[in-house]
């Protein structure tokens, strides 16, 4: 069975293949950095002391079902969700809130997650996090009032036109999801007007996104690529850097050296291999948790708060399940 709104067939774009976006550079010429070991050394659970038991907690289950269960049990016991990660498979998910309840919408095709959406809103329920179908495509959820709308494109180019024709009739952008090939992008806002970066390589990305700012252009959403590496878009005044690493040791000491120079981190990349990652700021110094079970993530995310850190960011395994990081304040 296909997707009736698999692409919309008003905007198709069928002369230009995103295989066509590229850069001339022949290779990345922003330097990865190969002179810290690999990633073999994720952080432990320390060992001299219990776990804290708050104020984070991690769900972590198999299926959507359970993960709403379980939401719902803590939130009913004071907690409540601060960031969510989804089931990597071909569907699509939106977390959605109603007077402290929360419900999350499992659909296979993006028409009836938009269906589901619009029916639910109708009785007072608010979205609050969206997943995305992990294929070569890219999505935006736009909101006009209480109703909601999944652009569906095959392309970039596509996707740029559709967003701002609805743009134009009072639909604005809520949420991006990005065609999951080896490109970056950036979708910037100026006005009510919508471009997309797409690039083959971060140096063009971070070049074309300086050169739209430098004209008033503003992001408003990033997309990685998907290999193993570590990204981290950082912003002084109207100046952009994308710090792209292989390691997230060096992710971090790069991070931290741009601090120094005035610069502060506004969207993070993670490396989709199958650990957990959270990026935490203490002041003006930020932390890299980098680990590979959800059980030491939850235990390394509480130790450092107890050390005056917070989380910023989230990376989740990519593997097939669900995941949500709950917060509720210490006794």
């Amino acid at each position: 069975m296909a997707d009736a709104a698999t692409v919309d067939a008003t905007i198709a774009d069928a002369a230009v293949s995103d295989a066509a976006v590229s850069d001339a550079a022949p290779v990345d010429a922003r330097p990865i950095d190969a002179m810290v070991p690999p990633d073999a050394a994720v952080d432990a659970l320390p060992t001299d002391a219990a776990p804290p038991a708050c104020p984070y907690q991690l769900v972590h289950t198999a299926f959507s079902s359970a993960a709403e269960t379980r939401v719902n049990e803590l939130v009913a016991q004071g907690w409540t969700p601060v960031e969510y990660g989804f089931n990597g498979d071909e569907h699509y998910f939106v977390w959605m809130e109603r007077a402290g309840t929360y419900q999350l919408v499992h659909e296979a095709f993006s028409s009836a997650a938009q269906d589901t959406v619009n029916t639910l809103a109708a009785q007072g329920w608010a979205p609050v996090a969206y997943g995305f179908n992990g294929d070569q495509h890219y999505f935006v959820w736009m909101q006009n009032g209480t109703s909601y709308k999944l652009v569906h494109e095959a392309f970039s180019s596509a996707a740029e036109a559709e967003v701002n024709m609805w743009a134009a009739q009072g639909w604005t952008p809520i949420a991006y999801g990005w065609n999951g090939d080896e490109h970056y992008f950036a979708w910037m806002r100026s006005g009510t007007t919508y471009d997309l970066v797409h690039t083959a390589f971060s140096s063009a990305a971070e070049t074309a996104v300086n050169m739209l700012a430098a004209q008033g252009w503003a992001p408003v959403g990033f997309g990685w690529n998907g290999d193993q590496h570590y990204f981290a878009w950082m912003q002084n005044g109207a100046t952009y850097d994308l710090v792209h690493t292989a390691f997230s040791s060096s992710a971090e000491t790069t991070v931290n050296m741009q601090v120094q120079a005035g610069y502060t981190p506004v969207a993070y990349g993670f490396n989709g291999d199958e650990h957990y990652f959270a990026w935490m700021r203490n002041g003006a110094t930020y932390d890299l948790v980098h680990t590979a079970f959800s059980s030491s993530a939850e235990t390394t995310v509480n130790t450092q708060v107890q050390a005056g850190y917070a989380p910023v960011a989230y990376g989740f395994n990519g593997d097939q399940h669900y995941f949500v990081w709950m917060y509720r304040p210490c006794p």
